[in-house]
């Protein structure tokens, strides 16, 4: 991993700078010694940050005392922060980075600001609407309550204030819609950070256990010299082809969610258009999202497969035992093969040099270190079931949401209790449990899931 990749911190006056990527793996303990009553964690250096990473950091800055904030918070942070709950409860956000129109027509391209939280708070109480516009005329994309931390869960913007005359006769129906596409997305975009972190896990093991494979079928070579080494080159071939099936999903993904980003951001517009008269403006913008969420029945079966054809081909290289035995059977070699083998497994210890014996029990000792990691892709590779869940949860909801769209947009109420249905009874992970709460609490109200943070829901 690089220099501008790997986590790293540095303090400068009270400020403590975080750099690289954040990880579940990341050493976080570095920071006990630069932390004190009054942090303040700049986060502009940070280049990305898995899930499960931004977990481990939210846990830690929640046991830290006294004045905690983070700053210049990248929007690929901040979209993922936002949904924990200790956000505003045992840290603050400053600065955040926000994606905004060049107008509120929506003209221009996509652009990105730096706000304080402090202003963005001014700004929406002066003038309180669900989307917020600037001082300069440029509009912020996304809900108020959305992207202003001390807006987080708020909803008292009054009627009056509303633009379009459809929105103002229907709030209750278009911030349901409204709401749930942004749930949708941003379900899509942690399903885009569980195929990263699925690709770089098992790309890691997978070297790892290759060059483990490597010295070991190589020291076998010294000591059996009709041993033929195989295991190492399928291996490579294994990672191969990981790398390209989350590549391809990664793709799809990316596409998807783009889409559904675009339906979002025009969803937005329609909301502040005063031509926005009839509903079936808004039920196109949903047809759009339905039919992109509905093209991905097709990775559900790939997706599985990456899994299952993955596991196959691992439990087909799985020669540990035999291995075990070959090594077990050899009682004596001379030392100059002793030595080669040593070294080619990177034996260091002392108390075993010169003693084949204990040489040996190293070389199983690797052995089995092996046999742990290939457990450990096993387990890795369920990883890919819960990304198909997560993806087969939303295309059910989509389904829903094409019946109501064909009985020409009746009964929304009964659409809306469907779907929150659907959502509540399939959250899979806290990933799903905190995006729902952020974003649709109501939905979050029905079953009590008490999935720890990190857990999987299994059923």
């Amino acid at each position: 991993m690089g220099i501008q990749k790997r986590f790293r911190v540095h303090k400068t006056g009270e400020t403590i700078q975080l750099h690289g990527i954040i990880t579940d793996t990341s050493n976080l303990k570095v920071l006990d010694e630069m932390v004190s009553d009054r942090n303040v964690f700049d986060c502009s250096q940070v280049v990305s940050a898995s899930w499960n990473g931004l977990l481990r950091l939210d846990a830690y800055l929640s046991k830290l005392s006294g004045q905690i904030t983070l700053t210049h918070i990248p929007y690929h942070l901040f979209q993922y922060l936002r949904l924990l709950p200790n956000v505003g409860q045992k840290y603050v956000l400053g600065e955040i980075e926000l994606t905004l129109l060049a107008s509120a027509e929506g003209g221009g391209a996509y652009q990105t600001r730096f706000l304080n939280s402090a202003v963005l708070n001014h700004i929406a109480h002066a003038d309180p609407k669900p989307f917020i516009q600037l001082e300069d005329g440029a509009q912020l994309i996304g809900r108020d309550s959305f992207i202003c931390p001390a807006r987080f869960g708020s909803r008292d913007y009054q009627q009056t204030a509303l633009t379009s005359g459809w929105y103002q006769q229907n709030t209750e129906q278009f911030d349901f819609w409204y709401d749930y596409v942004s749930f949708a997305n941003i379900t899509l975009s942690l399903a885009m950070d569980l195929i990263q972190s699925q690709e770089a896990t098992l790309e890691s093991l997978l070297r790892d256990i290759e060059l483990g494979v490597t010295a070991i079928e190589t020291s076998l070579g010294l000591l059996i010299p009709e041993f033929k080494a195989e295991g190492a080159h399928s291996l490579s071939e294994v990672a191969l082809f990981v790398r390209k099936a989350c590549d391809q999903l990664g793709t799809i993904l990316d596409k998807s969610g783009g889409e559904v980003s675009d339906v979002l951001v025009r969803m937005q517009l329609l909301a502040g258009s005063q031509d926005f008269l009839q509903a079936e403006a808004l039920y196109k913008l949903l047809r759009e999202f339905s039919n992109t969420i509905g093209t991905l029945y097709p990775t559900l079966a790939s997706i599985e497969e990456i899994g299952a054809s993955t596991g196959r081909q691992i439990s087909n290289l799985s020669r540990i035992g035999k291995y075990k035995a070959l090594v077990l059977g050899v009682e004596d070699v001379s030392e100059e093969t002793m030595n080669a083998v040593r070294e080619t497994m990177d034996i260091m210890d002392p108390l075993s040099d010169g003693d084949w014996i204990e040489t040996r029990n190293e070389f199983v000792q690797h052995l089995e270190s092996v046999d742990q990691s290939l457990s450990k892709i096993i387990i890795l590779l369920q990883g890919f079931d819960l990304l198909r869940q997560i993806l087969e949860h939303r295309l059910h909801e989509s389904e829903a949401i094409q019946d109501f769209l064909k009985r020409g947009g009746a009964d929304w109420r009964g659409t809306k209790a469907a779907v929150f249905s659907l959502v509540n009874r399939t959250l899979v992970t806290d990933q799903e449990k905190y995006s729902c709460e952020f974003f649709i609490p109501e939905a979050a109200r029905g079953e009590d899931n008490n999935q720890k943070p990190g857990d999987i829901l299994l059923f």
